[in-house]
């Protein structure tokens, strides 16, 4: 089975953020893979749009940005360890920044679905019980 081109695209610039992010120089292989599986698409006359891969990539970022933010959220309450009346605050705000980033993944998902009814190559996402589906 191949991996369709908007699941690639998707990996693509999640590897991308690793190594601009984290400076994972070892992702650079995966990166390639997937730059690869994407020439390969080309040479079989399927179109690949860059604004694609630009739009995916800022829809990762923004989730990677949010999710980023629970992390010193979550990070700050186990630290503490003790009963702190701040910490209702931060929970709080914990789960406004998950609602977020189930809102933002929403929109990675319409992205996705646009390249799989564009190039009819892969499957249309669609979440059930989970914090991105419609």
């Amino acid at each position: 089975m191949e991996i369709p081109p908007a699941e690639i695209i998707d990996r693509m610039t999640i590897a991308q953020l690793k190594i601009e992010r984290l400076g994972e120089r070892h992702v650079w292989k995966e990166y390639d893979s997937y730059r690869k599986a994407i020439e390969d698409f080309v040479l079989k006359k399927v179109v690949i749009k860059q604004d694609w891969i630009d739009e995916l990539y800022e829809a990762n970022r923004k989730i990677w940005d949010v999710e980023a933010g629970v992390r010193v959220l979550a990070h700050k309450i186990f630290e503490e360890g003790d009963e702190n009346p701040e910490d209702v605050e931060v929970l709080k705000e914990i789960g406004m920044r998950f609602i977020k980033v189930g809102a933002l993944m929403k929109e990675r998902d319409k992205i996705k679905n646009k390249i799989f009814h564009e190039t009819g190559e892969g499957f249309e996402e669609i979440k059930v019980n989970h914090s991105a589906a419609e």
